[in-house]
């Protein structure tokens, strides 16, 4: 058994011989050597992904692929480490604060800069998925009903304008154009809550290659490498930092996913 869903609903998969996915739904997925996802296609747009040295992305880019009008979305992504510190859109930047115990729960994001700058705050679980955001004077902004592997299966806003909120599993970041979540070393498939391509610390992450954890109300995954779950104190241990000059810091050289497990 090579663990590989074939489909889920009315959707069928296909893979390469990686073990990378390659067709879900419309959409028909492209890897690069180093297993990362680099373009997706669907039916009417193109959308392309660009990663640093370290694994993390950078950007990504989306545009119609039967005319020639250039890209019609791009976001751009900075990181503190291998945790998501801000991104940027043509609509502007948000930058992101976390839980100082739990270094992959948002606690709040500021919008906007100067006189217009604002502040939102986030109402985590247990685990650090977040459920709910609200202005400072507790008005509910965005609400959201998640399944228990990650699928979002509803938003709603109530401060009378849409709120874009792509936060869901700890570590997971919501791709509004395929569907996806990216989770750093793998992107997730939330409707059927597996990874589409294989763990890239091999079975050191468990004999299922495609598994995302063995329980998502206690354990964690913000690294698409290994999960992680809860001790007695409510504190995730293995939390991703990485024991070797600070999160994201090597002390020579390059690292790879197998030098983050060794140090967690």
């Amino acid at each position: 058994m090579d663990n590989r869903l074939p489909g889920y609903g009315r959707d069928r998969y296909r893979y390469n011989e990686w073990g990378e996915l390659t067709e879900r739904r419309d959409q028909q997925l492209e890897w690069n050597a180093q297993g990362q996802l680099t373009r997706v296609i669907s039916s009417n747009s193109e959308t392309r992904y660009q990663y640093d040295a370290l694994g993390r992305r950078i950007s990504k880019a989306t545009s119609n692929l039967h005319t020639d009008r250039g890209e019609r979305s791009r976001t751009t992504f900075v990181w503190e480490g291998f945790r998501l510190l801000q991104e940027t859109t043509w609509q502007g930047k948000r930058t992101y604060l976390y839980d100082a115990e739990q270094p992959y729960t948002p606690v709040a994001a500021i919008t906007g800069r100067g006189e217009s700058q604002k502040i939102w705050y986030y109402h985590t679980d247990l685990t650090g998925t977040v459920h709910e955001v609200t202005a400072p004077d507790g008005t509910l902004v965005w609400a959201g009903y998640q399944a228990g592997f990650g699928e979002n299966r509803g938003d709603i806003s109530n401060s009378g304008a849409y709120f874009e909120q792509p936060q869901r599993l700890p570590g997971q970041y919501f791709d509004e154009e395929t569907g996806l979540h990216y989770n750093l070393f793998r992107y997730y498939a939330p409707e059927c809550g597996r990874f589409v391509s294989q763990d890239p610390i091999g079975l050191n992450g468990g004999l299922n290659l495609y598994a995302y954890a063995p329980n998502p109300l206690g354990w964690i995954d913000p690294l698409g490498l290994n999960s992680l779950g809860i001790d007695s104190n409510n504190i995730f241990r293995g939390d991703g930092n990485y024991k070797g000059g600070g999160i994201g810091q090597p002390k020579s050289g390059t690292i790879s996913a197998q030098d983050i497990i060794d140090h967690l």
